[in-house]
């Protein structure tokens, strides 16, 4: 009994040994780009805030390599250049993380304000809170399309 105790015991403890020393998946929250990754609650304008064409939620994320690359996912609003009838799901652009603002090839004066809107849930009996601000634009086809709004707070809508 003695012996299948202590065997026990010594595979208990390679085990515990051999799981700890496994590399962990890195936190998702410690990527360089945490402060422009995440849900968007942003309404679309063209040429003029005030000229709205929709609201809806947007995604930014990161790319695999966690450098300072991010992928705007702008739910096929615009058309390839190349492929007019091919939607385009997300647009590349790259994001200087000290000054919060990110540019690409098709998008231009990106900016993201930490706490710089003031967001009051509609549906919950609940002060205003302060939420992550953004804008950024796109020009297509000699109009200017402007995307600004917050970050998804969790509240309802």
């Amino acid at each position: 009994m003695k012996i299948k105790s202590l065997i026990l015991g010594i595979s208990v403890m390679i085990s515990a040994v051999a799981l700890s020393s496994c590399e962990k998946d890195p936190d998702i929250w410690s990527a360089k780009t945490e402060k422009f990754c995440g849900k968007w609650v942003l309404t679309v304008d063209i040429n003029e805030i005030g000229s709205t064409i929709t609201t809806g939620n947007y995604i930014i994320s990161n790319t695999v390599e966690d450098n300072e690359n991010i992928l705007l996912h702008i739910n096929n609003l615009f058309s390839d250049p190349e492929n007019p009838k091919k939607a385009i799901p997300y647009l590349p652009a790259v994001a200087n993380i000290e000054n919060l603002t990110f540019s690409g090839e098709r998008v231009q004066n990106g900016k993201v304000i930490l706490n710089g809107v003031s967001v009051k849930p509609e549906t919950l009996e609940a002060e205003s809170i302060l939420a992550d601000s953004i804008y950024f634009e796109i020009p297509d086809d000699g109009d200017l399309v402007i995307f600004h709004g917050y970050r998804h707070t969790g509240w309802g809508d």
